[in-house]
């Protein structure tokens, strides 16, 4: 299993050159002939050989090796790996090659140790095996849970043109389409997952990847209409509006994301380090090699420009009453879902009671106006189930592009996202 966690203590910023000096050692200690001395020099790999085990050694131990750009420890067959915000030269192919193989206590500590005896533990017993990923929000989950994937993609076979080669492919272009959908910038973490994966890498009995499961769980349905100050909503959104090709912002009716409610509330539209244009153009080759068809792409973007005009349409409120304020957002969004406005607009302006007599199952049924509290509730409502079911729907035809032939082996990966405390909490959260 793998733990993930922040370090929350200040330290001393290294340059540039000690950062390499640092990392390359890192790299290379395996070949030196002093490496269990700089081991101690940097603190203890495995924790239980720690001489006393209490918090404060374990803080200054982990401490050390953090300071020195090594963000992985480990307690046993427990890896603990520490989000270090930055590139580390650490998981090229070359280094993929030094764990093929190897026992866990030969090499450093490493997200690909854990990879490696999952992998070869299932080949060679061939028990299906479980790695569970779990800490707060912005320790570096989604991105370990990817290494793990990337690892296998790099260590089993495979020509060019084989169904090998395009199941690998396609487990790997699973991360950028599910980000895409589910991850959003929260105030610790700008690419935080908002929902919990299992994901199932299935295997043939020769240890070849045949295809995979994904189970998705707690969506954090709350952010398609809401966000704190400083945070984004999901990425799709914002990578919609500046990816957006000329045709498809006249087709989908697309501006700048500041032109939508729904995408300002957290005041945040760019963050650094993220380029939207570029991970639209990733997100949009990802359904591509999955097989997802330029129909079914048409109304994927079709349903996500309802949601942002949803945001959009507001009521007036008269007393206990309230109507929608712009009648051409009503039907604009209501010929992005095809469904007729004035069924639309009733639905959004009132809510149906029944009432019933007795046993005989007789009874009348009323049509009550909905307040301004309850229209704009009800609106959001319906976002947030759009939103949800495309999220599914997503994730089933991931599904069906990884279906396996013959799955007699299985790597399990939960990723569980990290909780936070937010100003206004909701159900999601629980």
């Amino acid at each position: 299993s793998c733990l993930s966690s922040q370090l929350e203590e200040e330290r001393e910023t290294s340059t540039g050159f000690t950062q390499v000096v640092r990392t390359n050692k890192m790299l290379q200690r395996q070949n030196k002939p002093a490496w269990k001395d700089v081991m101690v020099q940097e603190g203890v790999d495995d924790m239980t050989l720690l001489s006393k085990v209490t918090n404060e050694q374990i803080r200054d131990n982990m401490q050390e090796r953090y300071n020195n750009n090594i963000i992985y420890t480990s307690i046993s067959d427990v890896l603990i790996s520490m989000n270090p915000y930055k590139q580390l030269p650490i998981y090229g192919p070359e280094i993929v090659q030094d764990y093929v193989g190897r026992s866990r206590i030969e090499l450093p500590p490493h997200i690909f140790s854990i990879a490696e005896e999952s992998f070869r533990t299932m080949f060679n017993e061939k028990e299906n095996q479980c790695i569970i990923i779990s800490g707060e929000s912005g320790a570096g989950k989604t991105e370990a849970a990817k290494k793990i994937m990337f690892y296998i993609a790099e260590v089993t076979g495979g020509g060019e043109g084989s169904r090998l080669a395009h199941v690998k492919n396609i487990i790997l272009e699973t991360n950028p389409l599910l980000e895409a959908f589910g991850n959003a910038k929260t105030l610790r973490n700008n690419n935080s997952s908002r929902f919990g994966k299992y994901f199932e890498l299935q295997f043939s009995k020769n240890g070849d990847p045949d295809g995979g499961v994904i189970t998705n769980y707690l969506l954090e349905k709350s952010r398609v209409v809401f966000q704190i100050p400083g945070e984004r909503n999901f990425h799709i959104f914002y990578q919609f509006c500046a990816g957006a090709t000329q045709q498809e912002k006249q087709e989908y009716g697309i501006q700048g994301a500041n032109g939508f409610a729904y995408l300002t509330y957290g005041n945040t539209l760019r963050v650094d380090g993220i380029d939207d244009v570029s991970d639209y153009k990733e997100v949009r080759n990802a359904m591509n090699v999955i097989g997802i068809s330029a129909d079914e792409q048409r109304n994927i973007f079709r349903l996500l420009a309802a949601i942002m005009w949803l945001g959009n349409l507001t009521f007036n409120e008269r007393g206990e009453k309230s109507s929608i304020a712009d009648k051409s957002v009503l039907d604009y969004v209501a010929s992005l879902l095809s469904v007729p406005a004035g069924m639309m607009q009733t639905a959004l302006e009132t809510r149906k009671m029944e009432t019933k007599h007795g046993n005989t199952g007789r009874g009348s049924s009323y049509s009550v106006p909905l307040n301004y509290v309850q229209a704009c509730a009800t609106r959001d409502a319906l976002s947030k189930a759009v939103f949800s079911r495309l999220f599914d729907w997503l994730v089933q035809r991931l599904n069906q592009a990884l279906v396996s032939r013959s799955p007699d082996l299985a790597i399990g990966v939960l990723d569980i996202y990290g909780f936070e405390v937010f100003e206004k909490n909701s159900f999601e959260q629980l």
